[in-house]
């Protein structure tokens, strides 16, 4: 059944296409063993791949074989290959803020993505300082494409959450702070420079 989640989620964030999903599908071996009328595999099987909405029906019988954390996974990836595949600074920031708001992960990776937000939500300020727009742009990207390679080193969706359910300890003050806590400090901080800027203006 791993397998089969893995190349589910693939599917589903567009690694590999829906008719490659279920060519996979006919050569596995999930065909031999698990053909009951009543099986996650049979419903899966009589979805018409070449229809326009076997993307949507795949997603549906997933949501009957994954749980909150693999469903906060899968939308972790699917928001990355969004942000690699857009250059609209508007819908980069909606799937960074998707991928903030639909996690409670608190790995490197989203402590990365928070940091990522606040530039993009103060750019005004940030402007004045010479950061180009599409700076953010382009490490937006790099982060999206870094967190589906890290993720894709691992065999199953376990060992993924796993390494996104690490949290990371930041040395600050000669205290131990998780990245939630440290990403508020930091942007009571933006906020407290904003105000400073306008004040000296």
């Amino acid at each position: 059944m791993e397998s089969l989640k893995l190349k589910i989620i693939d599917a589903l964030v567009q690694n590999i296409s829906i008719l490659d999903f279920e060519q996979w599908l006919y050569n596995s071996e999930y065909l031999d063993s698990n053909l009951s009328s009543k099986s996650v595999i049979f419903e899966i099987v009589s979805i018409n791949f070449k229809e326009n909405d076997a993307t949507k029906r795949l997603l549906e019988i997933a949501k009957k074989i994954f749980n909150e954390k693999e469903f906060e996974t899968i939308k972790l990836e699917k928001n990355c290959k969004k942000i690699i595949d857009s250059n609209k600074p508007e819908e980069i920031i909606e799937s960074i803020l998707s991928i903030i708001n639909d996690n409670d992960f608190e790995c490197l990776i989203l402590w990365d993505f928070y940091g990522l937000y606040y530039n993009f939500e103060g750019y005004e300020y940030q402007s004045y300082l010479g950061n180009d727009l599409n700076l953010l742009n382009l490490k937006s990207k790099e982060l999206a494409q870094n967190t589906l390679k890290a993720l894709s080193k691992f065999d199953s969706i376990k060992k993924k959450i796993e390494y996104l359910e690490t949290p990371v300890q930041i040395e600050n003050q000669s205290q131990k702070k998780t990245t939630k806590e440290v990403e508020k400090q930091k942007k009571e901080t933006l906020i407290q420079k904003i105000f400073a800027f306008f004040k000296k203006s």
